[in-house]
């Protein structure tokens, strides 16, 4: 990570700060959630999910989600994160454009394409960078741990929207010190906008904590980014040749070391891989799971 990508963190979260200080009075801001039945396909934005769950995805879910949490961890989680994009937007010197692009990347011999959406491009200083809004809670935002300094910076608020915010660099990118499937995400983007002949100049991360309003901001340049995207298409094409779910372990089997609390908790498929009865326990769901399918 060179010292100008550094600077560069710390400028986008300069502007998503400053953003929220000048945003309009007013602003009309339409909210519309989707409840209706995932669409039956791969999708980029699931790139980096375990093998059951991309064959669930081919089979079709008779209906989005199965938890409770699911409101509060991802209906809410959208809500913030279309307003982020659109206080962003509206700052005096700041171009969004090609918000919710479609973007295609093709994953197998026959010319199948996989879609995904990205966030958008935002424009200042005369860069052009792609940028990827995701709404975490604490205990993922903690993730970005500023005592494990290595090559990938971070720039964090300690103050929401305020004056005198301070900022953080800290590593995002080494081995499991962040999650997987954001990584191999951002980079099935950037490797379908360079099919297509897209230009921009730097790629970014801007994690919103639901949790605290706490923000981050990091580029996603790591040295490897051809290998995650390969890995990613070999991994679809597997599964588009043999799209039985049941054929692979489930996503917590798969996982090393995870639990089905914590990997299964907002999966619209849980119902699909296991028979469990659902208890709530410090305000999460835990499964007692009678029998894996």
């Amino acid at each position: 990570m060179t010292s100008s990508d550094k600077d560069l963190a710390y400028k986008i979260l300069d502007v998503i700060m400053e953003s929220f200080e000048v945003k309009p009075e007013t602003m009309d801001f339409p909210v519309a959630l989707d409840n209706s039945p995932r669409p039956i396909g791969l999708s980029l934005s699931s790139a980096g999910k375990e093998k059951r769950y991309l064959a669930h995805m081919l089979k079709g879910s008779p209906k989005k989600a199965s938890q409770a949490r699911y409101l509060a961890g991802l209906d809410m989680g959208s809500i913030a994160h279309d307003y982020i994009r659109v206080v962003v937007g509206a700052h005096p010197d700041v171009i969004l454009s090609d918000a919710e692009r479609t973007v295609k990347l093709e994953v197998h011999a026959e010319n199948t394409y996989v879609p995904g959406h990205i966030d958008g491009f935002i424009e200042f200083d005369d860069k052009r960078i792609l940028i990827d809004i995701k709404c975490v809670n604490l205990y993922t935002f903690n993730e970005l741990d500023p005592r494990n300094p290595e090559t990938n910076w971070w720039a964090r608020s300690r103050k929401w929207a305020a004056g005198n915010y301070v900022f953080d660099a800290v590593d995002a990118f080494k081995d499991d010190n962040f999650k997987k499937t954001y990584i191999d995400q951002i980079a099935c983007y950037e490797a379908g906008l360079m099919e297509e002949g897209e230009d921009w100049d730097a790629t970014a991360f801007i994690l919103y904590c639901r949790d605290t309003s706490h923000f981050a901001v990091g580029i996603f340049n790591p040295p490897d980014a051809d290998k995650i995207v390969q890995n990613a298409i070999e991994k679809m094409q597997e599964v588009l040749d043999n799209p039985d779910p049941l054929g692979y372990d489930t996503c917590w089997e798969a996982a090393i070391g995870a639990s089905p609390h914590i990997v299964c908790q907002y999966c619209p498929y849980v119902n699909e891989c296991f028979d469990l009865a659902t208890t709530v326990f410090r305000g999460k769901p835990r499964f007692n799971i009678k029998r894996i399918k």
